[in-house]
């Protein structure tokens, strides 16, 4: 009986329990990847594939509006993705500064640090609004550069 409970005292437990957790883990990640192999598995077909197309077979661009070129792609990046995602970014970093202000409750040094944080809010948030404005700048300013070069 007293063994038993030596097995299962604290400093046992303490021990082997994260190894019975690593072993378990790992068992399950190791069979996970083993079943999806067999289940994925595939017998060749018992006929050979269909011709294949011809060489002078054309790939549809794939990006929306018929976007060809980088300013083009920097311009569907920045309006589809890089303004939307920062624009609540930009609006929860503007809670979350005012939360810093509200929490300080007059301490001096928790001030200083919501302060600094919306001081830096804004100017990321200058950044992101006028990335459009700064890619257009660059675009115009390499295309007058290749342009005087050739």
């Amino acid at each position: 009986m007293t063994q038993v409970i030596l097995i299962f005292s604290n400093s046992f437990m303490k021990i082997i329990a994260p190894k019975i957790f690593a072993f378990i883990t790992a068992l399950s990640i190791v069979s996970m990847f083993f079943v999806t192999s067999l289940v994925l598995a595939q017998t060749p077909p018992a006929t050979p594939p269909a011709t294949p197309p011809a060489n002078n077979s054309l790939i549809e661009n794939p990006l929306k509006n018929g976007v060809n070129t980088l300013p083009a792609l920097i311009e569907l990046v920045l309006e589809e993705v890089v303004m939307p995602i920062g624009a609540v970014v930009i609006i929860f970093m503007i809670i979350y500064a005012g939360f810093r202000y509200v929490v300080a409750q007059g301490n001096e040094d928790k001030l200083k640090e919501a302060h600094v944080l919306f001081k830096n809010v804004m100017i990321g948030s200058a950044i992101i609004l006028g990335a459009t404005a700064i890619a257009q700048i660059i675009t115009t300013t390499l295309s007058n550069i290749t342009d005087a070069i050739q």
